[in-house]
């Protein structure tokens, strides 16, 4: 009796022990398989985690750079302006009067040299001619070597049967000196001026006396005149000028009107002409 009592109880204590085995050796296997898989899905995620870091990061220095280069622009268009600004530098007006001196003396020419400016006259005679030069300072004018030529006329003569008007040749020569109320070198302004110089008249008429003349008579002309006056308005249009001036001459001798043998009558007009000048 003994004896099964111990068998039974080694019989149970080993069922009990296999049972432990297998319950031990079941709870294992799922163990693992459910561990793979946690660790699988770990993997994953952590892959999944590292994608979005990495987007995450990527994005991140996209907007760094894009706020760099904002900022750069933002420097720069600051720098631009500053520069701009700097650059910039408003000019003081002034009134003529009370312009500094230093600016008058800066801006302004104080003379300058035309050559060949032409000149046409308009009166008893029509004359064409030139200037060979001008020197104009903004306070005075000097004119070299005036010199016209063209046809002309005088009233009277000396003879009774050619009274009337008298065909002549007119010759000018002068040199000039003149004063502009005004710079003429920047405006548009009056001015007056003496001409040291004679305009002449020749008689071109034949003349025979005694077949020992025929031809110009240069020594005894229909008229001659002597330092004329000149008023002058001279338009300043750039580096060029337009003078319209009125000829007065000072001293003047005309043709002779024969009355009688005995009566002579001097014709006292001056020849008064308006001229035009330029310089192209």
């Amino acid at each position: 009796m003994k004896r099964l009592f111990v068998m039974f109880s080694m019989l149970i204590l080993f069922g009990f022990v296999c049972a432990q085995e297998e319950t031990a050796e079941i709870p294992t296997k799922e163990t693992e398989e459910v561990k793979e898989e946690v660790k699988e899905e770990a993997e994953e995620v952590k892959e999944e985690a590292e994608e979005v870091k990495e987007e995450a990061e990527e994005a991140a220095e996209e907007i760094k750079e894009k706020a760099k280069e904002a900022e750069e622009k933002q420097e720069e268009s600051q720098r631009t302006f500053k520069a701009e600004k700097t650059q910039v530098k408003p000019q003081p007006v002034y009134l003529e009067e009370f312009k500094p001196q230093e600016l008058k003396q800066q801006k302004e020419i104080t003379k300058k040299w035309y050559f060949l400016p032409i000149s046409i006259s308009l009166g008893t005679s029509f004359q064409v001619g030139l200037t060979v030069a001008q020197l104009t300072h903004k306070n005075f004018e000097i004119r070299i070597g005036t010199m016209m030529l063209g046809p002309g006329f005088s009233f009277g003569s000396k003879v009774d049967e050619d009274q009337g008007v008298v065909p002549g040749l007119t010759f000018l020569g002068e040199i000039g000196i003149g004063k502009f109320f005004g710079n003429p070198l920047r405006e548009s302004c009056f001015g007056i001026s003496l001409g040291i110089g004679s305009k002449i008249i020749f008689d071109i008429r034949n003349l025979k006396d005694d077949d020992e003349y025929n031809g110009i008579l240069f020594d005894d002309p229909l008229y001659v005149d002597f330092l004329p006056v000149y008023l002058t308005y001279r338009i300043k249009k750039g580096e060029k000028f337009y003078d319209i001036s009125l000829r007065i001459p000072l001293v003047w001798q005309n043709g002779v009107y024969t009355l009688t043998d005995e009566t002579k009558l001097y014709n006292g007009v001056p020849d008064m002409t308006l001229n035009f000048s330029f310089v192209f």
